[in-house]
């Protein structure tokens, strides 16, 4: 069916082809142009997270340790410690991979 809207045409690696693929499968999207459109739009949602985050942004607030992990393993096993997540945000480097970046505190002891 002919279409007004605007195309784009990109290249992919292998692997975030198929990391599309997948995420088309899991959220059975019934077409692959609908699950990219789906990952844009949660990008866009995100996109004023999307710096280098640093503990000093988080210094003001009320914790007694702020910590970037990159690991989502790392972050689930401080979350079960307590921990709290502060923002989440992705890294762009120049071999053209994207990294998680978690920015996590953990609250000081509240005293009464």
């Amino acid at each position: 069916m002919p279409t007004d809207k605007p195309r784009i045409m990109i290249t992919l690696p292998e692997k975030l082809f198929q990391e599309i693929e997948d995420f088309r499968f899991d959220y059975r999207y019934q077409t692959r142009s609908d699950a990219v459109l789906a990952l844009i739009r949660i990008g866009l949602r995100f996109k004023d997270f999307a710096r280098d985050i640093s503990e000093s942004d988080f210094e003001h607030m009320d914790y007694q340790q702020v910590s970037v992990q990159n690991d989502p393993k790392v972050v689930n096993e401080m979350l079960r410690d307590g921990w709290v997540l502060l923002s989440v945000g992705f890294l762009h480097h120049s071999n053209g991979e994207d990294a998680p970046r978690f920015v996590l505190g953990l609250p000081k002891a509240k005293t009464e």
